[in-house]
């Protein structure tokens, strides 16, 4: 069986692949579906979540509920702009939330969680193991960019990674919705000051690792100790 990357924070949502964008005056909602397309989010996911905030605040500020939706879509470029729109005391914790798949009461702490750490997430570990948070790459023409399995991780940055995938090298920008890929502009191999994440020798329990195997095309973003 072939696994698609994905990210854990999606298991279990039903959306509906066919459902229509909600209508917004002066606003072409259509067009910013193909726009996170286009950018690498999941449309119907956008959908999702952005008709969810559009019934919980009609009359709200679009550009931040499209903002927040896009992003929770896995529009990873979009981090930014949508953490700064949370920040703005003028959208509710309600509306957020709908924008988020998040409880009311639970947007102030992914809020200040996020902060800190790009995979936060208020639901919580219970500290045993690994968790994986989830998977990016894949073999090229399924889903994925990738020639080679993906070896050589190092962590250049909370949330940015480097690898190697055959002679390739690859930068991965990641956090808890979605991830970017893309060639180095060192296409030699991953270094500086980076820290080796590949072998698994880690033991920050809170930190998220991208651990690759000889046996596949994902690479894995892991929170835990090896």
């Amino acid at each position: 069986m072939t696994r698609r990357p994905g990210h854990a924070v999606n298991e279990g949502i039903i959306v509906d692949p066919g459902s229509e964008p909600p209508v917004v005056s002066e606003y072409d909602v259509a067009q910013s579906v193909e726009n996170v397309a286009a950018w690498g989010g999941d449309p119907a996911l956008y959908l999702h979540f952005l008709g969810a905030a559009v019934r919980t605040d009609p009359g709200g500020d679009f550009l931040a509920l499209s903002s927040l939706a896009a992003w929770r879509s896995g529009v990873i470029d979009l981090a930014q702009d949508a953490r700064g729109r949370l920040a703005d005391a003028g959208l509710g914790p309600e509306v957020a939330g709908a924008a988020l798949g998040l409880p009311a009461d639970r947007v102030g702490e992914f809020a200040r969680a996020q902060e800190r750490d790009p995979f936060a997430w208020p639901p919580t570990d219970d500290g045993a193991g690994l968790r994986v948070v989830g998977s990016v790459g894949g073999f090229r023409g399924l889903w994925g960019p990738w020639t080679a399995p993906p070896r050589e991780t190092v962590t250049v940055a909370p949330g940015v990674f480097r690898l190697m995938s055959g002679d390739e090298s690859w930068e991965v920008v990641a956090d808890v919705f979605g991830a970017r890929l893309r060639r180095a502009d060192d296409a030699s191999q991953p270094g500086g000051t980076a820290t080796a994440t590949g072998s698994g020798s880690g033991t920050d329990t809170d930190t998220v690792r991208l651990v690759t195997s000889p046996t596949s095309y994902l690479a894995y973003l892991m929170r835990g100790a090896a």
